[in-house]
């Protein structure tokens, strides 16, 4: 499996349990107990001007607890 697909499947399941938004944003509440972190910055394009961006960052604490998400559906996939 390549890198590009490792993200996509990553942030298809940060979504189903309830992590970051449809446009990858964390929530809130994942921020607020040290899950996630946020990067705010722009990006120039050459017709539209400044664009502001969002760039969803995991914490070693996330780190942790989605790994034991990812550990427990795989044993459900195999049970």
């Amino acid at each position: 499996m390549g890198l590009k697909q490792f993200y996509t499947r990553l942030l298809q399941f940060m979504r189903q349990k309830g992590w970051v938004t449809r446009s990858n944003e964390p929530y809130q509440a994942k921020i607020e107990v040290g899950l996630l972190d946020v990067k705010l910055g722009t990006f120039e394009h050459p017709i539209d001007g400044t664009i502001p961006t969002c760039s969803t960052l995991i914490t070693g604490k996330g780190l942790t607890k989605l790994e034991a998400l990812w550990r427990e559906r795989d044993a459900d996939l195999l049970a």
